[in-house]
């Protein structure tokens, strides 16, 4: 969830409801009662912590609850079949032709995400990397999140901070550790860090990842430099991890 950016609405406990909107729903008069029975909704936004909604995200919501209420109506009233069973889904949809909203029941879409696979235009650079020395170095690169809230005045709300990690596989030792903003794309922070490295220390034999970005960024540039990346998991770097977000509290 902290990768995308979406609107969630919950039916929770009440120790789960943001003190925010515990006294929106004190100011409104609204009563909830029993486990799971408490409603709250939660903005997610690419490299910040869950937030309450503002505004434009407040009347986004209210918009698709009216779709929902139709959609509902729609189904019991039995002027649209529906085989969930089968995996069909209900779409409702804009046309912009007709300026209304049509209702069908259609396959699931695509969910799978894709991303970018990049390949380094300079050619020159290119060819320098392959020549420099390679080593015997194995080296685990990661991109995470550090689940910890961070207050900063630049943002008007708070950041889930995401670190890219380079860990020296065979010693357990940090190599690089880089803190990005969430403005900062993946595939430049693991080039930035990638490029120069290379060039002042060599190629190393071995990159493990799992993360989809790192292969984005490096699957192209790794074959040409004869580096392997495979994809496997990273416990030593989860450790880590752990273990740092255990100290920040």
């Amino acid at each position: 969830m902290m990768d995308q950016s979406c609107i969630t609405w919950y039916s929770g406990d009440r120790d789960e409801v943001p003190e925010a909107q515990k006294k929106v729903i004190k100011e409104l008069g609204l009563k909830f009662r029993g486990k799971g029975q408490w409603q709250y909704f939660l903005s997610f936004e690419k490299g910040y912590t869950p937030f309450t909604l503002d505004a434009r995200e407040t009347g986004i919501l209210t918009e698709a609850f009216k779709g929902l209420f139709m959609a509902v109506r729609a189904i019991k009233e039995k002027r649209i079949s529906v085989d969930f069973e089968h995996g069909e889904i209900l779409w409702r949809l804009y046309n912009t032709e007709t300026k209304e909203w049509n209702m069908f029941a259609g396959p699931l879409p695509p969910c799978e995400r894709e991303y970018p696979e990049i390949e380094l235009e300079d050619q020159e650079l290119r060819q320098k990397l392959k020549e420099q020395r390679q080593t015997n170095q194995d080296l685990a690169i990661e991109l995470a999140y550090l689940q910890t809230e961070v207050r900063d005045q630049e943002y008007d709300r708070p950041l889930c901070p995401r670190v890219l990690i380079v860990m020296d596989w065979k010693r357990d030792m940090i190599l690089n550790m880089d803190l990005m903003r969430p403005e900062d794309y993946e595939i430049d922070v693991i080039l930035n860090f990638f490029i120069p490295y290379v060039l002042s220390n060599g190629r190393m034999k071995k990159i493990r990842a799992r993360n989809p970005w790192v292969f984005a960024a490096l699957i192209d540039i790794c074959e040409y430099c004869g580096i392997e990346l495979v994809k496997t998991s990273l416990g030593k770097v989860d450790n880590m991890l752990k273990g740092m977000t255990d100290r920040m509290g």
